[in-house]
């Protein structure tokens, strides 16, 4: 079987090329994954349900971490880069991934808010090979942060607050126990809203800290899933992240950051997915023939191909934004967020379908990925509440024209911090998807062109509407900006790329095909809850790009079946 980790490289390099001096860290990284996770080692670590500690620290030890370490902590923090190990990672044994997830997103609030003495303590620790957790939620409360009971009461002498006593419980968290520092979200006010939390940068050996059971899970079994106990545990108040009622700001943040994350994983477990479906559909013999020559295979085979274009071409989009504008990308990497996980089960469905009965066998490969992908969808904010910040998105969309020289700007330009909001001079506004796609695909997409306006129209009209109403805008917002970032790829490798673009093209038309009818019914949907049947008009001529595809099938299945 071709590794899927070759297949993200492939797929990456007609997307978003390697750099120069990123060419040589991949081969090192890409050495590091074959002998320390070697063939089978995942599966072993999940069937024992083992935390892979000695694996993550030979990744710190090997130097690797450092892409997610600031400079000023003895890293080489480059967070757009930093989603180029943790797709190959992904690519490479999801679960694992997942497991170095939960130290890279605690580290996030710190790298927002921590004082540089908090900051020097953690990094240090995460360079020496050590695991951290963010334990926001609560068993009783799941993604209402602001619901929770957990408490970190004030403990006053006199005019000053020395300490904090902690009391409550935080599960489920990703590494809770085996993390040498906890960043945990508590209650500090008995007033509801959004500054009645805070953060704090707890150590696990904490006096009154105690961990709760591993918690049993579907799939991704080598995780540590559990939780922390607090028993009037005291805390100074150097331990605090950011100043009191700031938590849930804070939070919101680093999520929006982590999102890219996640979405990024997505696409190395898609990965995985192609891999095995290609393999089969090669080595399978059906009356003397391998069934890669069926064509009903070679759909399902494009599909899954397209899909994964389009997820690394918005995950990397996502990442490389938020790398460089900090909260203007925050709609990106929720529509990141919301899509490529959706992607990755689709394309499971579909690659379940050729390899069969096969896909069902607990013991082979593929059903470790069966098991694990749907979590990808729940962890760091669920679908529900990306939908819930789209449709607003949506309703500041312009037609302000981008330009090729704003695409250079957003995907050759390499920064470093996504600390502070840098001001990106309206370059994120121009490039909402209704623009480009205007600008650069409304020669061969039209009808897709008036999709977005008819979107960015009814967004604007959605504020009061029922949740339902909006969210069916906020299903067709995620679609359309998938699609216009794999035009902005498009785009770039028209330039330099032809044969890259070719593939990007036929990636593109399969991938219109395929949401075209979804998009059209939304916009129907709209039309008849908001009353205004202009928008709804659209939608007709999206259905007929559902049977143009077929062309561009051939090119992208014999692209891997080849």
């Amino acid at each position: 079987m071709t590794k899927p980790v070759s297949i993200v490289e492939r797929i990456e390099s007609i997307v978003d090329p390697l750099a120069s001096d990123e060419k040589a860290e991949a081969v090192r990284l890409g050495a590091f994954l074959d002998r320390v996770l070697w063939e089978g080692r995942g599966g072993v670590l999940e069937s024992t349900g083992t935390f892979p500690e000695s694996e993550l620290r030979e990744f710190a030890k090997e130097g690797f971490i450092e892409a997610f370490v600031p400079e000023k902590e003895g890293g080489k923090l480059d967070w757009a880069r930093a989603m180029r190990i943790a797709t190959r990672f992904a690519a490479h044994d999801l679960d694992t991934t997942l497991c170095l997830g939960g130290t890279v997103l605690a580290s996030i609030p710190v790298l927002l808010a921590g004082t540089s003495a908090q900051r020097a303590r953690f990094f240090a620790m995460l360079r020496e090979g050590e695991m951290a957790a963010l334990a926001l939620s609560e068993m009783a409360h799941g993604s209402d942060l602001l619901g929770g009971t957990c408490r970190a009461r004030p403990l006053q002498e006199g005019s000053i607050v020395p300490f904090f006593v902690f009391d409550g419980e935080k599960a489920p968290a990703n590494n809770a126990t085996v993390a040498k520092e906890v960043v945990v979200l508590a209650r500090t006010s008995d007033l509801d809203g959004a500054t009645s939390h805070s953060l704090f940068l707890v150590p696990r050996d904490t006096d009154g800290v105690t961990p709760l059971k591993k918690l049993p899970s579907l799939g991704y079994r080598s995780m540590d899933l559990s939780g922390i106990r607090f028993d009037k545990a005291k805390l100074p108040t150097s331990a605090l992240l950011g100043n009191v009622g700031e938590g849930f700001l804070i939070t919101r943040r680093a999520l929006e950051i982590s999102r890219s994350g996640v979405a990024m994983m997505a696409v190395g477990a898609h990965a995985i997915a192609l891999a095995h479906a290609v393999a089969h559909a090669k080595e399978r013999k059906l009356y003397g023939a391998p069934i890669a020559e069926l064509g009903g295979v070679r759909r399902l085979v494009a599909a899954i191909a397209s899909r994964l274009i389009l997820a690394m071409a918005l995950g990397r989009r996502a990442a490389r934004t938020i790398a460089a504008f900090g909260a203007p990308g925050r709609a990106l990497s929720s529509a990141a967020k919301l899509l490529c996980p959706d992607l990755l089960e689709r394309s499971v469905h579909d690659a379940g379908t050729i390899l069969g009965a096969r896909s069902l066998f607990t013991d082979l490969p593929f059903a470790r990925l069966r098991r694990a992908a749907p979590v990808l969808a729940i962890f760091d904010g669920s679908s529900q509440l990306q939908l819930d910040e789209l449709w607003r998105h949506a309703g500041q969309w312009s037609d302000a024209e981008p330009t090729r020289k704003d695409l250079d700007v957003l995907w050759d330009e390499r920064r470093r911090a996504f600390t502070s909001d840098l001001d990106d001079h309206g370059l994120v506004a121009r490039l909402n998807p209704q623009a480009t796609l205007h600008a650069f695909a409304r020669h061969d997409l039209g009808p897709v062109v008036d999709a977005a306006q008819s979107v960015g129209e009814a967004a604007r009209s959605l504020r009061g509407m029922p949740q339902e109403i909006r969210f069916r805008a906020s299903e067709a917002v995620a679609w359309v900006q998938g699609l216009a970032t794999l035009v902005e790829a498009r785009e770039n490798a028209r330039r330099t790329r032809a044969e890259d673009a070719a593939l990007l093209h036929a990636a593109l038309s399969v991938a219109v095909a395929d949401v075209a009818p979804l998009i059209g019914a939304r916009l129907v949907e709209l039309a008849t809850s908001l009353g205004r049947p202009k928008i709804g008009t659209s939608a007709k001529n999206l259905v007929a790009l559902a049977g143009s595809s077929i062309e561009a099938e051939t090119k992208l299945a014999d692209a891997f079946l080849k």
